[in-house]
């Protein structure tokens, strides 16, 4: 008898946890959608007034034309307002006044061709590999770069993993730029790809998708490479005018992150660099 409470208390227990999750899980999605809907609804009246419009705004990608409006793209506002990834603003700005005299740069997990486009206009001496699945982001990446007059500049591939990347004919000073969802478990592995112990590295991390994935990273390329980490902190709202323009409602709606946990990367530079003369 006291056993058969047992269960029924646990298995009572188990119900309510996962009635729990299920109302949990449906309020994010639905704020999800308020939020998308209030956004909606400040991108169309700011882009009636001219405030915003087809220019990146502030950033390292400042001045670059992005498509239009009705040219579907992730995150379009926080890019052309210039508050995308703003973490990685200043390393990137770091990199190009250095004039790194980069041979190849890497892009593994292109979307639609945000930092493809603005380090090809930086580097005009690299040659640019762009990969990205899906074959939308493709179309719009190479949009985006002939609006710019950068499209003879970058080669668009589809699928990226090690074999790939130990396809191309890479120089002696690469960059890489990488954001796989997890797979960078597998696609940043020295032992597999070689030349990636010469690279600088921009790395996403996916810690939701692999526990350790930043240990596992650490461990790789820490005899190569100098790694800092960054993590996503928030939009100081004070350094975008437009912002301040609006509701406080409005602005969260903006400018709030939809990933699941907090964002993290690693900036690596390699010890390895060779000069180069270009």
């Amino acid at each position: 008898m006291k056993r058969q409470i047992r269960e029924w208390i646990e298995n009572l227990a188990k119900a309510v946890l996962e009635r729990s999750r299920l109302t949990m899980i449906l309020a994010t999605l639905l704020a999800e959608q308020r939020n998308r809907a209030i956004r909606h609804r400040v991108e169309a009246n700011l882009l009636a007034s001219g405030e915003y419009g087809d220019e990146i705004q502030q950033g390292p990608f400042r001045g670059l034309s992005y498509p239009p409006n009705e040219d579907w793209a992730a995150a379009r506002f926080q890019k052309v307002i210039g508050f995308y990834e703003i973490e990685l603003q200043a390393p990137i700005e770091q990199l190009i006044a250095e004039k790194r005299p980069y041979t190849d740069i890497i892009i593994a997990g292109a979307a639609e061709g945000y930092y493809t486009v603005g380090l090809s206009h930086h580097f005009p001496q690299a040659a640019i590999h762009s990969f990205e699945i899906q074959a939308h982001r493709r179309e719009f990446l190479e949009r985006f770069a002939k609006l710019n007059q950068l499209n003879d500049r970058v080669t668009n591939y589809g699928y990226c993993d090690p074999q790939a990347l130990n396809q191309l004919k890479i120089g002696k000073r690469p960059l890489v730029v990488c954001d796989v969802e997890g797979y960078e478990e597998i696609l940043m592995d020295p032992k597999a790809v070689t030349w990636l112990t010469r690279a600088d590295i921009i790395l996403e991390l996916h810690d939701n998708f692999v526990p350790g994935i930043q240990t596992l990273i650490r461990s790789r390329f820490g005899d190569s490479h100098e790694i800092e980490r960054f993590s996503e902190n928030g939009v100081p709202y004070n350094q975008f005018p437009l912002l301040n323009k609006l509701l406080m409602s409005e602005i969260l709606a903006l400018t709030a992150s939809e990933r699941v946990c907090i964002q993290n990367w690693f900036i690596m530079h390699t010890k390895n660099a060779e000069n180069t003369t270009t």
